[in-house]
């Protein structure tokens, strides 16, 4: 038993989570790729090196944007069988101890041997409705996907907000296309 949890027929107060279920878990920095993998949930989740990253959850615009770039790209893909393409919830592994949850992912047929079950090993195609945290979506994930060779990342931007430094995301090692 964990010294930690007060153990009482007392519910907790209205209102108040039950932080008896934290102790459940591995602390922030503790986590393995292993119990990563092993959460049974629907929320996204994204891990980097022991920390986990919970996603907000899509507003409807969001995910109206997906569905809609979904259509269109699936269209093309589909009848030529050029490979896979999938929406949120897909676990890609850019590199150990790293996974993100991008809204869509894209890989060829040709590297589908990269596909399992429970996560893809990279991809060919990632792409991004910007989130409220911008700086993640135009920074550190472009970083990310650059250095995990992922050939092409989009980012859908709704708002048409100028980007962070477009003149250099221009010279990484793949193609970052931002479509408004």
């Amino acid at each position: 038993m964990n010294d930690d949890i007060i153990y009482s027929d007392q519910p907790y107060p209205l209102g108040e989570p039950a932080w008896g279920i934290a102790t459940l878990f591995p602390n922030q920095g503790a986590w393995s790729e292993e119990e990563y993998l092993g959460l049974d949930t629907n929320h996204l989740i994204e891990f980097s090196n022991g920390h986990l990253r919970f996603l907000e959850t899509p507003k409807t615009s969001h995910q109206l944007i997906i569905a809609y770039l979904y259509r269109v790209l699936f269209a093309s893909i589909s009848p030529k069988s050029l490979g896979t393409l999938l929406f949120s919830g897909v676990k890609v592994r850019i590199e150990p101890g790293k996974y993100r949850e991008p809204d869509m992912v894209f890989m060829l047929m040709e590297h589908h041997f990269r596909i399992g079950e429970e996560l893809w090993e990279g991809a060919d195609l990632v792409m991004e409705v910007v989130s409220s945290d911008r700086k993640h979506d135009y920074e550190t994930k472009r970083i990310e996907y650059a250095k995990a060779r992922i050939p092409e990342y989009w980012i859908v931007d709704p708002t048409g907000e100028k980007d962070h430094g477009s003149a250099t995301r221009r010279r990484t090692l793949h193609r970052v296309r931002r479509i408004r």
